[in-house]
């Protein structure tokens, strides 16, 4: 089955990292020969049973439009260009779709993916030959790797038969008979409660004190008003409650006043009107007013100063976080050939745009290894680009990672060989 055909059915990830492991694997057998395999696209690979690439079809001829690198049939090597072609098809089979131009990030579109095997198919897309890895061996270790972490059906897996519950059946035994004591001693407690409350409350509902507050009050009589000696036992019509007096009802009848004979005459003559002064008017006194100042004149020809405006606040600046200490974990490839260029993925946890790669001496001093360009990446990725002479020394060299202050991490070592 050709690649495109294979692309267009539903595939899981585990088939599609491995379609990547062995493709990778097939050009580098070619590179290995020293041979370049200059029409890699989706037509013209043959997939096997088991994710197995057939590259006779790629020999000759061109890669389709998206797959042939920007700097193809140029001065740089033939299987430079093998290696970008290798990424496109990478992030078409492990994103599902045909990569853009410029293509986006792997793991913009696929986060489920590790963020090294992203960076590994990114890598083999660089525009710039001098920045694409030398062969395909480390996307290759990704992928195979990223398929050991898939978790596996088992081959022969068993049906689990439901297991039965046995039903749970209603119990038609009836109460104890040691509950008829308990309910007994209850019904006796709510009794005793029940004839504590009417004791207190009494027939009506209230209690003893609050009716003897509510009965009404009977109203006075004529007899009571004039001193007259009250019946001995009231009527039931005294009982009776009676209606609140009034204001001019509630005040007592005064007894008549039988008139002396001897004073009469001089009862009988009216008493003189009373006089009647009328008081004199009050006249406020002045209230004393504070005596006005005169404002001093303004100056001619004179303005206003403004009023100040308002200051803010001096907001305040928090201090930065301090810097998460940059840490170099590995460095691939461990081996590089002299001479020309080549390129070095530097991993790590804190790594910073501003970070500087440095060669540093193990054993002999690094003549003729320079660092002549590196990238940023992320986080966890720089990428260095060495320029190794013809007589550049050979053996196992050191490289860290170093910030602005000359803070350098721990190396990692690689070997330079002929």
């Amino acid at each position: 089955m050709k690649l495109d055909a294979w692309l267009r059915q539903d595939r899981s990830l585990d088939e599609r990292l491995r379609v990547v492991e062995r493709l990778c694997q097939a050009v580098n057998a070619f590179h290995d020969r020293g041979e370049a395999v200059t029409a890699l696209d989706p037509t013209h690979i043959e997939l096997g049973s088991d994710g197995e690439c057939d590259l006779s079809a790629a020999r000759q001829g061109s890669p389709g439009p998206g797959y042939a690198a920007p700097d193809a049939g140029g001065e740089a090597p033939a299987t430079l260009a093998d290696v970008y072609s290798v990424g496109a098809i990478a992030w078409e089979v492990l994103a599902g779709r045909a990569a853009g131009d410029p293509p986006a990030h792997l793991f913009k579109v696929r986060s489920d993916l590790p963020r090294e095997l992203a960076d590994a198919v990114m890598a083999c897309l660089e525009a710039s030959a001098d920045w694409r890895p030398k062969d395909l061996t480390y996307l290759a270790q990704m992928a195979a790797a990223r398929q050991q972490s898939q978790p596996r059906p088992s081959t022969s897996p068993r049906m689990q038969r439901p297991t039965k519950t046995a039903p749970v059946r209603a119990s038609g035994r009836r109460a104890s008979t040691r509950t008829w004591p308990l309910m007994a001693a209850l019904l006796v407690v709510i009794g005793l409660g029940a004839a504590a409350a009417w004791r207190y409350l009494g027939p009506g509902g209230t209690s003893a004190s609050g009716a003897a507050a509510a009965a009404p009050t009977p109203a006075p009589t004529v007899a009571a008003a004039t001193g007259a000696t009250p019946p001995v036992e009231p009527t039931p019509a005294a009982l009776a409650p009676t209606p609140a007096p009034t204001a001019q009802s509630a005040l007592p009848t005064p007894a008549p006043v039988t008139p002396d004979p001897a004073t009469a005459p001089e009862a009988a003559q009216p008493a003189p009107p009373p006089i009647r002064v009328e008081p004199e008017p009050r006249v406020p006194a002045p209230t004393p007013t504070p005596e006005a100042v005169p404002a001093p004149p303004a100056p001619r020809n004179s303005i206003a100063p403004p009023p100040p405006p308002p200051q803010d606040p001096e907001p305040q600046v928090e201090p930065a976080p301090p810097a998460e200490p940059a840490v170099l974990n590995t460095v691939s490839p461990l081996e590089v050939k002299r001479p020309g260029k080549v390129m070095l993925d530097l991993r790590g946890t804190g790594f910073r745009p501003d970070h500087r790669a440095r060669v540093l001496p193990l054993k002999k001093a690094p003549r003729g290894i320079r660092v002549i360009g590196q990238k940023y990446v992320n986080e966890t990725l720089i990428t260095v680009l060495l320029d190794l002479d013809p007589k550049a020394e050979t053996g196992e060299f050191a490289i860290a990672v170093e910030d602005r202050s000359g803070t350098q991490t721990a190396p990692a070592t690689f070997k330079v060989n002929k």
